[in-house]
C-alpha cells in the first residue's frame, strides 16, 4: 500500500469510529453532546435516572449511560410518561 493509499482509506472511515467517540463524558461534554443544561443533568442524577461517577476528581458520565438515558426519556415522552 502506498502512502496516497493509506491516506484515501483513512479519509474515507466512517465519523463515527470508537476514536471519535469517548468512553466517558464530563459533564460539559456531556452537554454539548446531549444538548440537555448541566441542571438538567445534575437533577436526573439526583432523581436516580442517570448515573455519574467520580474518577480522579473529575465527574463523568458514561457515554452509553447517556445514550440509555435519553431512549429511555425519548420512550417514555412518544408513551406519555415524560419525567418533569
Amino acid at each position: 500500500m502506498t502512502q496516497e493509499d493509506y491516506f484515501t482509506r483513512s479519509r474515507t472511515l466512517p465519523a463515527t469510529t470508537s476514536l471519535s467517540l469517548p468512553y466517558s463524558l464530563s459533564v460539559n461534554e456531556a452537554v454539548r453532546y446531549s444538548g440537555l443544561s448541566r441542571s438538567t443533568l445534575y437533577r436526573m442524577q439526583a432523581k436516580g435516572s442517570l448515573q455519574m461517577v467520580r474518577v480522579a476528581g473529575r465527574t463523568l458520565i458514561l457515554r452509553e449511560e447517556l445514550e440509555r438515558f435519553i431512549a429511555a426519556e425519548a420512550a417514555a415522552a412518544s408513551s406519555g410518561k415524560g419525567h418533569r
